[in-house]
């Protein structure tokens, strides 16, 4: 009985965090508009330096955060995918589909 009640809680929780991210998704939308916007005049040089800085930082904040902290921030990674997969900016590229 413990065991279904531990196994029904980790899904409410993992729904309830699905469910906060695709509240996000209007403003992720915009983050990610206003963000391709910023650097819409780089060179491709400068984009490609950008997408390596911008790595960079991404791995070194990283090393502080918790298992369910990435757990969030991998949800709103493919929300911004999906996003812009919908728009067809991913080609045929495939996201791989974790779940928890």
């Amino acid at each position: 009985m413990a065991d279904d009640k531990k196994k029904a809680e980790r899904h409410f929780n993992w729904q309830a965090l699905k469910e906060a991210v695709e509240r996000m998704k209007p403003e992720l939308g915009a983050a990610s508009e206003a963000t391709h916007k910023h650097g819409a005049d780089d060179t491709p040089d400068d984009s490609d330096f950008d997408r390596t800085v911008a790595l960079g930082y991404l791995v070194e904040s990283l090393e502080g955060l918790c298992g369910p902290h990435l757990w969030v921030l991998n949800e709103i990674s493919r929300a911004l995918y999906e996003m812009h997969a919908a728009d067809g900016e991913h080609g045929e590229e495939k996201l791989r589909h974790h779940t928890h």
